[in-house]
């Protein structure tokens, strides 16, 4: 698979500012790599960043609001802990800053509702960081079901399974619930975010079990998940971080995405529709070359689906300044995003009472 380029630009790019620079440090490589963006300061707590910001050749400060008072910014990156998502971001838009803020949108709904409110009163938008909606992998597969090359939806399986090491966990707040360190929102809210944009189907119903009998620690390490999605499809979601297996997104996707992950050549996705199945990343596409002899007792084709990968951390950085000059609206709006937080607030009520969670999409 070969790599695209992002193309240059005749636009003016578009000054960044970055609240939150240990976890915004993908975003900061981002905005000096895209042509329609350009770093020019960033915002941490913490003073021990003060050296790899200036090592990118830009402003360093430990209050976002000196930053925000003394730097011409065109938009902001917040790239906080959940709970400071909503104020931050509200207090960028009424300073008539655009913002890309990471997922979750946030740590609650009613967090999520008042930053809808604050974009609706404003007229300053919020681009919400689910990335993986610009990876071409995924607009493909979204793409497959657009244009009937599976048919109608009838299921989907996911995988995440990797084996986080023991370091991993040398943060406290990986092992909390109350800092919401477990894999539920940190990898099950992309594999949620992930079913709803390919394959344009609303939750439901969600049922979900989880285990922390492994590592013993107050989150997560296990979770099996049961999906009905609209039109009666029905998904399964498996993730576990303590044992080890290749089958997650970030190692089958590293060479084109995250090549701090060892790269594992598999697949984490499967789709099922009625004219034929496909998986992700390796894009198999399975289907009866002649529909007439459909059946088991006949051969399928298998090919597989052209992708150019790219990096899709850039191609979002490149649509957000797109955003902030108003010549595209944002993939994932904030009200787009609450419905995944609301998907991944499910499962941890289902978790609690051992019900299922019915959704009126």
């Amino acid at each position: 698979m070969a790599w695209v380029e992002i193309a240059a630009t005749n636009v003016q790019p578009q000054r960044i500012g970055v609240i939150g620079a240990s976890w915004g440090m993908n975003h900061m490589q981002s905005a000096t790599i895209v042509p329609e963006a350009k770093l020019v300061a960033a915002c941490d707590i913490r003073e021990e960043l003060r050296v790899p910001v200036e090592g990118m050749g830009v402003q360093f400060y430990t209050d976002y609001r000196q930053m925000l008072d003394t730097e011409k910014l065109d938009g902001v990156v917040v790239a906080l802990p959940n709970h400071l998502h909503a104020p931050v971001s509200i207090e960028c838009l009424e300073r008539g800053l655009p913002v890309l803020v990471e997922k979750p949108i946030a740590g609650t709904l009613e967090d999520a509702d008042q930053m809808i409110a604050a974009v609706e009163r404003t007229g300053i938008p919020i681009l919400v960081g689910h990335h993986r909606r610009f990876s071409p992998f995924c607009v493909r597969v979204r793409e497959a079901f657009a244009n009937g090359e599976l048919g109608e939806l009838v299921g989907a399986s996911v995988l995440w399974a990797m084996l986080k090491p023991k370091d991993y966990f040398n943060a406290e707040w990986r092992t909390k619930k109350a800092t919401g360190g477990g894999p539920l929102l940190i990898n099950v809210i992309h594999n949620i975010d992930d079913l709803r944009y390919m394959t344009q189907r609303e939750i439901t119903r969600i049922y979900a079990e989880t285990s922390n009998h492994t590592r013993g620690f107050e989150v997560e390490d296990t979770v099996s998940i049961s999906l009905r999605l609209q039109g009666d499809a029905l998904a399964t979601i498996f993730v576990t971080d303590c044992s080890p297996a290749i089958w997650a997104y970030e190692s089958t996707t590293a060479p084109w995405e995250n090549p701090f992950f060892y790269y594992t050549p598999a697949d984490c996705y499967h789709f099922f529709g009625t004219q034929g199945s496909l998986s992700l990343p390796q894009m198999q596409h399975v289907s009866y070359p002649d529909p007439a002899k459909a059946g088991w007792q006949y051969p399928t084709h298998t090919d597989r689906l052209g992708v150019k990968p790219a990096h899709p951390l850039r191609l979002e950085m490149s649509h957000f300044s797109k955003v902030i000059l108003k010549q595209e609206t944002p993939r994932t709006t904030v009200q787009d995003a609450r419905k995944t937080l609301a998907g991944i607030l499910a499962i941890m009520q289902s978790r609690d009472t051992g019900q299922a969670i019915e959704f009126v999409p």
